[in-house]
């Protein structure tokens, strides 16, 4: 999986390598593309043109919340039978929950309780339906977070339709060209990379639209589509002659373009590896195949250098600035980084017989080598000694984003032999979810050099003012996450609460990483349109959970991702997914509005209060004809590199958590000329919010949850 912190990509370079890094090379400083004139065939003298990378924080602004109170104002638990309001459908509610139901609510503040028979597992049917029952609602971080996952991902599943898909097919298109047009290489060192490179590109082609092999490569491309879409697990490439685990070929349900999702991934997968086994020991290739594969990335990167193949390296940028910037920046050394490095050691790509010579090459192999060791092993390459995964270069590369590095250096970094896995709770206390470390110990799975992986993996995390933590969409979905982890618990607190936020966690998190593989999603759909019911008698109050910092963090992480998919994916101003992240962005600066009075102390401004009255519909909308596989998700968490062992998370939907919240409805407003402590009203309201669910329900998630007589849940 994924290995400790790597060396410094510029400890053995020049600044030119600056230039290909994260394989971001297509964006000016404000991630905007920067038009470049057409050049022509490079003669050896010339200065190979170069954009300057994209900032790591790519369109990234904070939201701030304006608190007044340093400290959070939370409920004071144990609430007296008396001090629970329970208005209309409410009261309904407090009595099924029976004696000892109520007696957990009014000392922990919070229970889960069953789904009602036949509910369904979205977040605007949910709360539209308890409106309905005529129950006061609480906006969880929970709900907000699975609607902005949603509206991201349709947004980024239409650009990979409108944008990343074409572009895609016009990269392959550009590089067979190139490759077939220049014909039998004259150097004999020079026919197997090259039919290595026609051969990676041909298998991209033709799972991306079904585009024949040439001839004289059509039996070794079956072989290699053959094993792709039978996804069996880890075997030996029959065109790269080096593992590959082919289970990651398997087409998540619903995708709406299997073969771009496979080509995606496969242009991910296929390794150019550059050690052999006798320079570095459990290497996978010898060193004439590692010559090989070097030499056919040098091919390779040589045309997408935009002194060479202007064409070709703009439809390579268009590729990775998207990738780059929904996923994160690449492992692997790519083509450009490649190109970069032959540059400064003074070897010319644009020469044939650069690439022939066994010196040169050899020369490039093993500065790369020492240059950019990969911290992700994904079945890909083999692994070398001390299961650290061999150098390679990748067309497209795989993500080394802070959770996955994480997950890598539990896996190879000190756990007992017993636990060849890590489990989700060693993922929640990453994550810096409240009171996990010692549930851990008292589930056992604290065993010997568990803490000094931890605390490894935890160092990975990236820095509150580190740019890499707003690197890319999936790197600001997860600074959420560790926003929400760290926030001081403003609702009423308890193990239960401590407990249920690190499923919520666990279970946003498991969505995040559901949406982070290219073409992996159904279909995207434009949001309907808000429906209001015909209810009589007096609205009841919505209320939000006070996490004003979470919610501020998500605003801004749907922002980034309006911004950036409009420059880099061409949505339009009017397009229906930037509308609906617009529609997303509007009701998380009205939550965090409300999340910030109430974490303040303070009541919701009347306007704010009217406003939430209408944000079950306008969840509804977005959500429109959604399918449950847009809800229900299963993501592989980690795998171990040796013995096959996969952990995979799930999250099975929805279900409604009785919540007692603060009621300062009564609360008169704030005065500033005072200073010094302020009395609160202690008065609690039931509200029901959306608590995200799990698959896998292990006995530390069940301390938190009833059954439907409101007896503890075994």
């Amino acid at each position: 999986m994924i290995r400790p912190p790597r060396v410094s990509r510029l400890a053995l370079a020049p600044r030119a390598l600056l230039a290909g890094a994260a394989l971001l090379a297509a964006c000016s400083s404000d991630g905007a593309p920067r038009p470049v004139a057409p050049a022509s065939v490079a003669s050896p003298e010339r200065v190979r043109t170069r954009r300057p990378p994209a900032p790591a924080e790519w369109y990234w602004e904070a939201v701030e919340p304006e608190l007044h109170d340093a400290e959070p104002h939370p409920l004071e638990l144990p609430v007296s039978e008396a001090g629970v309001g329970h208005p209309e459908g409410a009261a309904k509610l407090w009595s099924e929950l029976g004696e000892a139901g109520r007696d957990r609510v009014r000392r922990d503040g919070f229970v889960v309780a069953p789904a009602p028979a036949g509910a369904r597992p979205r977040v605007g049917a949910f709360y539209m339906e308890w409106r309905e029952r005529r129950v006061p609602l609480l906006l969880t971080v929970d709900a907000l977070y699975a609607a902005s996952v949603l509206a991201i991902s349709r947004a980024v599943t239409e650009v990979e339709k409108t944008e990343l898909a074409p572009a895609l097919e016009a990269l392959v298109a550009k590089l067979a060209s190139r490759l077939d047009g220049a014909g039998r290489p004259a150097q004999q060192e020079l026919l197997q990379p090259h039919r290595l490179a026609r051969g990676v590109v041909a298998v991209a082609a033709f799972l991306a639209n079904g585009t024949p092999a040439p001839p004289d490569l059509a039996p070794l491309v079956a072989q290699e589509v053959g094993a792709i879409v039978a996804h069996a697990g880890a075997a030996t490439s029959p065109l790269l002659g080096v593992p590959i685990d082919y289970a990651r070929f398997r087409v998540p349900a619903g995708a709406a373009s299997p073969g771009h999702f496979r080509a995606a991934t496969w242009l991910g997968a296929a390794p150019f590896v550059l050690a052999a086994r006798t320079e570095t020991r459990g290497a996978a290739a010898d060193v004439m195949l590692a010559r090989t594969h070097a030499r056919a990335a040098m091919l390779l990167s040589r045309y997408v250098d935009r002194d060479v193949d202007p064409e070709t390296s703009d439809a390579y940028a268009r590729v990775a600035r998207l990738v780059g910037f929904v996923w994160g920046s690449p492992d692997d050394l790519s083509l450009v980084e490649l190109g970069d490095l032959a540059e400064a050691l003074k070897v010319d790509l644009a020469k044939a017989a650069s690439i022939a010579s066994v010196t040169r090459t050899d020369l490039v192999r093993h500065r790369a080598a020492l240059l950019r060791p990969p911290q992700v092993y994904d079945g890909s390459g083999g692994l070398t000694k001390g299961d650290r995964p061999p150098v390679s270069v990748r067309i497209l590369g795989g993500h080394a984003s802070p959770d996955a590095q994480a997950l890598g250096t539990l896996v190879t970094g000190g756990l007992a032999a017993e636990r060849p896995l890590p489990s989700l709770l060693d993922v929640a206390a990453w994550l810096g979810a409240p009171g996990v470390r010692t549930t851990l110990r008292e589930a056992g799975e604290a065993t010997p050099g568990h803490e000094e992986a931890l605390a490894r993996a935890v160092a990975l995390r990236p820095g509150e003012d580190d740019p890499a933590r707003h690197g890319s969409i999936h790197g600001s979905l997860l600074d959420v996450l560790l926003t929400w982890a760290e926030a001081k618990e403003a609702g009423a607190r308890s193990v239960a609460t401590e407990r249920a936020r690190t499923e919520s966690l666990l279970a946003a998190w498991t969505l995040a990483r559901n949406a982070g593989r290219p073409f992996a999603r159904a279909a995207a759909r434009s949001q309907g349109r808000p429906r209001e019911l015909d209810l009589t008698g007096t609205a009841l109050p919505v209320f939000v959970e006070p996490a004003p910092d979470a919610i501020a963090h998500l605003a801004s992480a749907v922002r980034q991702a309006n911004k950036g998919l409009g420059a880099l994916g061409r949505l339009e101003a009017k397009s229906p997914y930037r509308t609906a992240l617009a529609e997303v962005e509007d009701m998380l600066l009205l939550a965090l509005r409300a999340a910030t009075r109430s974490h303040d102390g303070d009541p919701i401004a009347a306007e704010d209060a009217t406003a939430l009255l209408g944000v079950p519909a306008r969840l509804l909308a977005l959500e429109g004809e959604q399918p449950d596989a847009d809800v229900v998700a299963a993501v592989e968490v980690a795998a171990h590199p040796r013995t096959g062992h996969t952990l995979v998370a799930g999250v099975a939907g929805l279900e409604p958590a009785y919540v007692l919240v603060k009621d300062t409805t009564r609360e008169t407003a704030r005065d500033p000329s005072k200073e010094g402590p302020r009395e609160h009203d202690s008065a609690a309201v039931l509200a029901v919010g959306a608590h995200l669910v799990l698959t896998d329900r292990t006995p530390w998630l069940s301390t938190f949850r009833v059954t439907r007589d409101g007896r503890a849940k075994p």
